[in-house]
């Protein structure tokens, strides 16, 4: 049986105090565990080593959605692209994006406003060949951060509103990560096609970067969360101008956090975080929480949390899901305990 524990969390600076309940509800998430169905895409040459950062978008344009992952931690690290056929249980359509550079951070957006989709990992960004983004030629590469290092966590959003793609960039590997968000001018300006405008200058292991608009204001959120014990998880909000500061609210402390996700979960238009901690080690493995947090209060500075189990750790952070229409579950996949895949849904 799940378990919840509710409270109201307040903003303090840096600090976080426990200090109401929020309303009751009957709500219940049971779980469901799903053993893992391994489906080879396409043969890996030797060499190739783990993948770390994977998107899924249409990049063809064809309304089919492909997957873009990378290879880390090898002699040939790389970006490619994978396309499934009729059959999608046989090897995909593989194509190449770059090899040769150790990346992390993918993202996918329309960044030159042509129509198909360009991509983002780490500090480059690849836009596709004439042909076609499989056509086997080569995709060209370009660099947007070139004061960034090499591995991040990346998202592409309008910031400012001009209704082009803009790139949200946070180094993600480092004690002392940056955070930047860099104005589209690709077309515009070619002596400047991207205008760097720094948000954040000491993240601690931001393994979490997630960015989105507000559907009533229209103002870009952005949340950040460090991969380490106790560091924070932060929401930077955008001002009406947004190369101005930006206001940044720590959410909470999340040990060992991954990948944190911001999604509507009850459909009121406002997005909930959901939070799961990783910590492999005996007996913390066992005693890992998955968390939601949902907004108190309309300025953003009060939480509520709810603690939707306390039993399973989790390596890529959780994920929400539409498991049906308007109606989102919970993915969650653990490191120890990487056969499965669970799934909280709710009643």
């Amino acid at each position: 049986m799940n378990r919840c524990f509710l409270g109201l969390l307040l903003f303090m600076g840096p600090a976080l105090a426990l200090a109401a309940e929020p309303p009751k509800t009957s709500a219940k998430l049971p779980r469901t565990p799903i053993a893992c169905d391994l489906m080879l895409l396409a043969p890996a040459p030797p060499g190739v080593g783990e993948t770390d950062s994977t998107v899924v978008g249409d990049i063809d344009g064809d309304g089919k959605p492909e997957l873009i992952t990378n290879a880390m931690y090898c002699k040939t690290p790389g970006l490619y692209a994978y396309k499934p056929g009729a059959d999608p249980t046989q090897p995909w359509k593989k194509q190449l994006i770059q090899t040769g550079l150790h990346l992390e951070g993918t993202a996918a957006g329309d960044l030159e406003g042509k129509g198909p989709m360009d991509l983002v990992c780490g500090p480059y960004w690849f836009s596709p060949p004439a042909a076609g983004p499989f056509s086997g030629q080569a995709w060209r590469q370009h660099k947007f951060a070139p004061g960034f290092r090499d591995w991040c966590r990346a998202a592409v959003i309008d910031v400012n509103g001009d209704r082009r793609l803009d790139i949200v960039l946070a180094e993600d590997e480092y004690p002392d990560g940056h955070l930047s968000w860099f104005e589209n001018r690709v077309g515009v300006d070619v002596q400047h096609p991207w205008l760097e405008h720094p948000i954040e200058s000491r993240l601690i292991f931001a393994h979490t970067l997630q960015a989105w608009r507000n559907a009533k204001t229209q103002a870009v959120s952005v949340l950040v969360a460090g991969y380490h014990n106790r560091t924070h998880s932060e929401i930077f909000e955008a001002p009406d101008n947004p190369t101005s500061p930006w206001t940044r609210r720590v959410l909470a402390d999340i040990p060992y956090g991954e990948e944190m996700v911001a999604c509507d979960l009850d459909g009121d238009g406002k997005p909930e975080i959901v939070a799961a901690e990783h910590d492999p080690f005996k007996p913390y493995q066992s005693r890992c929480r998955l968390f939601v947090y949902k907004l108190a209060d309309p300025k953003g500075t009060a939480w509520f949390r709810y603690m939707l189990d306390d039993r399973f750790e989790q390596h890529c952070g959780a994920k929400a899901v539409e498991i049906a229409p308007r109606k989102f579950g919970i993915l969650g996949h653990g490191w120890m305990e990487s056969r499965y895949v669970h799934l909280w849904r709710p009643d």
